[in-house]
Order: structure tokens, then C-alpha cells, then sequence
């Protein structure tokens, strides 16, 4: 033995162990937690306090970026849908889908496009000889619409002005645009502004007339109106810079018909609103509110407020703006003030825990050394389950310790405790066997490879599992060890290691349980059309040697000798003996000598053995 290893070495390491000074796990945690929060803490608030001013800015540039794309979002699903409905419109009118000559047609078809297109208010043709049709015909004020609109340099009186249309039509022969949206313009009958979208039909020699899909603006303001209702946030649309296309009070801004003429929509200078002077009263915000990928464009100081605009150049000029609360800043540097004072809670709170976590812990690692104690000695019974834990590696090591515990279970079930014990205690001597006179049984699956070859894998090895699991229940039941699984085979041996006075009893009524299982297995997989699983056993009782056989790393715990071959060899003997029968059961007179009055056993004479000599008393069991 090498010195260094030797006894003599361990225990100086012991010595050495005794000697080493131990700190506390609570007070590890305790004192270890305490002065990590102190760090984190002062550097928490240090840059917390540096960055107050960023992180509100942060957040007013997400509030600026929902609120924008809302607003974004809303004009879109107004404006979209009444361009694609025009293209549609154009493209029918080109293909002939629609005849413009078929009035009726023409009627329902601009009909059943506004009900499908509900943002669309009315909808024109003009073809290319100057002939017009609007829809519905009854529109109030329609007229005084397309009378106020101003294209290019104007088209007062568009429908019954035969030089208007002609400019138009004009226009729209040479464009080179799928499509354009006009200047809106404040129509005083209706009370709202009103945009026009204009879709060529054709170009050149196939050009057919255009289409003008009208779209009143109104719903856009109440949605505004709704929207500051809701969230107090002041939102409006403007045209041009200077002019308001939506707003929460445009309803309430009144204009007369000389003013409606003179200014297509009203003008900033209309409203009582302050935000909507941002350009004049406000000052350009230099503050970065949050990068390059933001929404907006322009940002105003207006005193205790921002404006924040976004240019939306889809329809024309068009700016969508938002009023947001500077005061954002000052309640996020108030926070920023208070976290001071709640770290400082913080930290004593953690205090505490740590030492609860500590407590804890120590606990639990107790429970796993006091699990080791008690499986070092296969104390398996005193054995309690430990419980789950909140950190993972104490959970981790209590799940491997419940299933290191659960797997000794199991392993006592097949290799007794006192065994297990003895070969620990007599060490050196783990590689010694032993004659005893035992009882083994072998079974079989009669036709096996026949059924392995007709059936799907799945099915053989599920029906295989049932199998095993059957016998192995009714050999164990009767003090039985199961040795070894041999392809559809088991091998069973009774009085090892433990001894068992009456093992050849207790065999024959593990076979007498098998032999009644299968008969009904068989009766149910006749009645369901399955094919029938039959099986032959064979016992002998005689001398064999058990013990631990193999090399040193890899020892089994079986037995061997002439009476496991007689064992076998009787199980093959089955074969011709019932060829046909659902279980047949062959024993040896040695067997059949020590089975009870209330077994009953039919004589088959002396049987010659193959590689045995001599012939062997064979009986057979009925019941």
C-alpha cells in the first residue's frame, strides 16, 4: 500500500480537517449579503441618480411614440381603405367590369362599395367626354363639395363647369401617379373638412375617365375629442403647417361661409389652444428623447408641457402632433429621491433574510446528511422522503437523494439487506460462492419467433412488459428471486440467498399462479381475436452453486450447475408434452416430492434428458 494513501495519511488528513476553522453558513450568507447589498445599493443610487433626467426622458419618448402611432394608426385605417376602394374602382371601370352607359349598374356597384368601404362618404365618376355620375345623388351639400374644392388652380362649380372638368380630365390623362390625394378643404354645409382622392382610369388611348372617392374628415376630430376624454391626451392633425385638419374642438370652432371661403380649413390662430402655437411660443427641444428610431420629428418646450410632431407625408403635408406633461421629469427625479431611503429598508430587510436564508439552508443540508447516515448503513426504512427546496441545488441534491433512496428500495427488493451487509462487512471475500440446494425455474413463450415476426416491434415489446411483469409478480409473491431475463425467457431460482426450508412448495405455487394467469389471459385474447401467449415452465430442485459470480467490477449474484441445465431442459421438454396446451408446467421428481397434498400432479414417467445422463422422473401440473 503506497504511504501516502495509507492509513497512516488518512488519518493525519483527519487531524488536519479537525483542526481547520468552520464559519457558519447564516453567518456566511448574513455577512456575505449585507455587504453585497451595501455595494449595490450606494452604486444603485449613484447612477440612478445621474440618469433620472435620461430615464424620464426615455419615458416621455415611449409615451410620444404609442401615442403617435395610435394617432398614425387611426388616420391610416381612415384614409387606406378609401384608396384601395378607388384603385378598385379604376381598375373595374378599365377591365369593363363596370359599364359606365348601365346606370343601374354603375348605382349598385358605387352602392355596395360604400357600404363595404364605410370610410368613404361619396363617390364620382367622370369619363372622358366630361359625363358625371355621383353616388348617392342625394348627398347634402355634395354640390357645394366639389364646388369649394380646389384642384391644381381650382374647379369651382366642378359638375356643371364644363372648363373645370376639362381641366381636370386633363390633368388626370397626362398623370403619371396611380393616384393623388387633393388639397382638403372646410366644407361649411357639412361643418368638417372633406379630402378627395382622385384615380385615373386608363392612360393615353385607353384612358376611360377618373374616379374621386370622397372622404369627410369629422370622425377623425371625434376620435381626438374621445381620446383626451379617455387618456388627457391633447392630439391634433395639421395640413400644411399652419392650417388644422383635426382637433378634440373642431366642432366647436365655428366658421362662416365668407371664411370657409376665403381659408380652405380653419387656422391655428382659430383655436384657443395653446399647443397648437408650439412653432411661435414654444422652443426647440435640443433634450434627446430616445434615439434615432423614434417616431417623432420635431419636439417643442411650451412651458410645462412638450409638443412632440411627426410628419405623416403619405397624404400631403400633413404633421400628427401630441402635448405631453413635462412634469413626467420632476415625479421620476422625486422617485429617484426616495430610493435612498427605501434601499436603506432594503438593506436591513435583507439582513434579516439572510440570516432566515441561512437557517434555512442549514437546515436542509442537515436533512441530506442525515439521509447519508442512514443509507450508509441501508437503513432504508428509517428513511424519510426529503422535501422539495426553493434553490436549485439543494433541490437538485434532495431529488437525487429521494431517488438514490427510492433505487435502495428497489434494491432491497432484489438483493436482501442482510446480504448486502454481510458482503460489505466480509469485504475481501465479496468474489465467494457456495453450495446450496435450490429450486429453478425457467419459463418460455411457446412460438415466440413466429409471433416476433408477424407482430410490429411495439406490440412485442408492450406485450413482452406484461409478460414479465406478470410472472415476476407471482414469483416474487412466493419468496422467489428473479436471476436474469434471457430474450422472452425468465429465470427464477427459490432459498438464496436467503434459505427457504420449503423453496420447492413455494416454486410449484408460483408456477400454479403463472400457469391459471395465463389460461386466463389466453380466454380473453381468444375472445378479442389476439393471438394467444403460451408459455412452458420447467422446475428442479437439486444442488447448484450461488453466489456472486463475474470479475470484481462486474459481479452478479446467480447460481449454476446441472440442475439449472435439468431446469431448462424441462421447459424444452414442454414443448412435446402439450404442444398445444395454453401453459404446460413440467417438474422433476425432486421437485414434485416436496409439493403439498392440494397440488395436483400427473406422473409422465422417466424422461430422458438431452446432455444429461440417465433419465429424469417427469410430472406434470394440472391444476
Amino acid at each position: 500500500m503506497n504511504a501516502a494513501t495509507g492509513p497512516g495519511a488518512q488519518g493525519a488528513h483527519a487531524m488536519n480537517m479537525k483542526r481547520r476553522f468552520r464559519v457558519p453558513i447564516a453567518a456566511a450568507l448574513v455577512g456575505g449579503v449585507a455587504l453585497l447589498l451595501l455595494v449595490a445599493v450606494g452604486s444603485v443610487l449613484t447612477i440612478s441618480q445621474v440618469s433620472a433626467q435620461r430615464i424620464a426622458l426615455e419615458l416621455l419618448g415611449d409615451n410620444a411614440d404609442i401615442g403617435l402611432e395610435l394617432l398614425e394608426t387611426r388616420v391610416r385605417g381612415q384614409l387606406e381603405p378609401a384608396h384601395v376602394l378607388g384603385l378598385q374602382l379604376a381598375e373595374m371601370f378599365a377591365d369593363g367590369t363596370v359599364d359606365p352607359s348601365n346606370r343601374q349598374q354603375l348605382e349598385d356597384t358605387f352602392r355596395g362599395a360604400l357600404a363595404a368601404v364605410p370610410q368613404a362618404t361619396a363617390l364620382i365618376f367622370i369619363d372622358s367626354n366630361y359625363q358625371s355620375y355621383q353616388y348617392p345623388p342625394t348627398l347634402g351639400a355634395l354640390d357645394e363639395v366639389v364646388a369649394e374644392s380646389q384642384f391644381a388652380a381650382g374647379l369651382q362649380g366642378m359638375l356643371d363647369s364644363a372648363a373645370g372638368i376639362e381641366k381636370m380630365i386633363a390633368g388626370a390623362r397626362d398623370m403619371e401617379a396611380d393616384f393623388i390625394w387633393m388639397a382638403p378643404v372646410w366644407v361649411q354645409s357639412l361643418d368638417q373638412p372633406v379630402l378627395f382622392l382622385e384615380v385615373p382610369i386608363g392612360r393615353g388611348d385607353t384612358f376611360g375617365g377618373v374616379v374621386l372617392v370622397v372622404v369627410a374628415l369629422g370622425e377623425l376630430s371625434q376620435f381626438l375629442k374621445d381620446l383626451e376624454s379617455r387618456d388627457a391626451t391633447r392630439a391634433f392633425v395639421l395640413y400644411g403647417g399652419d392650417r388644422v385638419l383635426a382637433h378634440p374642438a373642431l366642432f366647436d370652432t365655428m366658421l362662416t361661409a365668407g371664411e370657409a371661403n376665403e381659408v380652405p380649413l380653419p387656422s391655428l390662430s382659430m383655436f384657443n389652444d395653446p399647443a397648437l402655437a408650439f412653432r411661435d411660443s414654444g422652443t426647440r427641444a435640443i433634450l434627446d428623447i430616445g434615439g434615432n428610431d423614434r417616431r417623432y420629428s420635431d419636439a417643442y418646450e411650451l412651458g410645462e408641457d412638450l409638443v412632440i410632431v411627426s410628419q405623416l407625408s403619405d397624404f400631403g403635408p400633413w404633421e400628427i402632433g401630441l402635448k405631453l406633461r413635462r412634469a413626467v421629469l420632476d415625479e421620476e427625479l422625486a422617485r429617484i429621491r426616495q430610493v435612498a431611503v427605501v434601499g436603506l429598508a432594503i438593506l436591513a430587510i435583507a439582513v434579516a433574510l439572510g440570516l432566515l436564508l441561512g437557517r434555512t439552508l442549514t437546515r436542509q443540508i442537515g436533512g441530506l446528511a442525515q439521509v447519508a447516515n442512514a443509507l450508509a448503513t441501508l437503513d432504508v426504512d428509517r428513511v424519510a422522503t426529503l422535501p422539495d427546496s426553493r434553490f436549485r441545488e439543494l433541490a437538485n441534491a434532495a431529488s437525487a437523494f429521494n431517488k438514490m433512496t427510492n433505487a435502495m428500495r428497489w434494491f432491497e427488493t432484489y438483493v436482501p439487506k442482510t446480504l448486502v451487509m454481510r458482503l460489505r462487512r466480509d469485504g475481501e471475500s465479496v468474489t465467494q460462492s457456495q453450495d446450496r440446494v435450490l429450486t429453478i425455474m425457467f419459463t418460455d413463450i411457446r412460438g415466440f419467433s413466429t409471433l416476433a415476426e408477424h407482430s410490429p416491434a411495439a406490440e412485442i415489446a408492450q406485450m413482452l412488459n406484461q409478460h414479465f411483469e406478470m410472472l415476476t409478480r407471482r414469483i416474487e409473491a412466493e419468496g422467489g428471486t428473479v436471476d436474469k431475463f434471457i430474450g422472452d425467457s425468465v429465470m427464477a431460482f427459490w432459498g438464496a440467498p436467503e434459505p427457504i426450508p420449503d423453496h420447492g412448495a413455494r416454486a410449484l405455487a408460483a408456477a400454479q399462479a403463472i400457469q391459471q394467469a395465463v389460461r386466463e389471459d389466453s380466454d380473453k385474447r381468444r375472445a378479442a381475436g389476439q393471438p394467444v401467449v403460451a408459455v412452458r415452465i420447467g422446475l428442479h430442485t437439486g444442488p447448484v452453486v450461488v453466489g456472486n459470480i463475474g470479475p470484481r467490477s462486474r459481479v452478479n449474484y446467480t447460481v449454476v450447475g446441472d440442475t439449472v441445465n435439468t431446469a431448462a431442459r424441462l421447459e424444452a421438454l414442454a414443448k412435446e408434452i402439450g404442444p398445444e396446451d395454453d401453459c404446460v408446467v413440467l417438474l422433476s421428481g425432486e421437485t414434485a416430492a416436496a409439493a403439498p397434498e392440494d397440488i395436483e400432479l400427473e406422473a409422465l414417467g422417466a424422461r430422458a434428458i438431452r446432455g444429461r445422463d440417465g433419465a429424469v422422473e417427469v410430472y406434470r401440473l394440472v391444476n
